[in-house]
């Protein structure tokens, strides 16, 4: 197999996923300015990152990955070391999945009020 060799684009990112096969899926955070509005929009990025065994990294950790060539059809980014583990990823995750509990319960009652009209 040859040796993947990682160039000097760098991204940091939290790991959201985990896959057997040595993939991982990485979210980044950060802000567009729109000139229109003169305000910063949060932007969420996700990628495919390859996850070599030696670092093994999970789902919470905080990880820096590089660009490399393609690994497959998605993974262009190899994981190159783990810098943290995330504060409280477990309860922004669980604060995530009430949000859409709760806004899926006010569509179904929406739902609900325009039939019976």
């Amino acid at each position: 197999m040859k040796k993947i060799t990682p160039s000097l684009t760098k991204i940091k990112g939290t790991v959201i996923k985990t896959d057997l096969h040595g993939s991982a899926t990485i979210e980044i955070n950060s802000q567009k300015f729109v000139h229109k509005y003169e305000r910063f929009l949060p932007v969420r990025t996700r990628i495919r990152a390859h996850n070599p065994p030696e670092i093994g990294a999970v789902i919470g950790d905080i990880v820096e990955a590089n660009f490399c060539r393609p690994l497959s059809k998605t993974k262009h980014f190899m994981i190159t070391k783990k810098i943290a583990k995330a504060a409280h990823f477990k309860l922004i995750q669980e604060k995530k999945e009430e949000a859409k509990v709760k806004s899926k319960k006010k569509v179904d009652q929406k739902r609900g009020e325009n039939e019976s009209s």
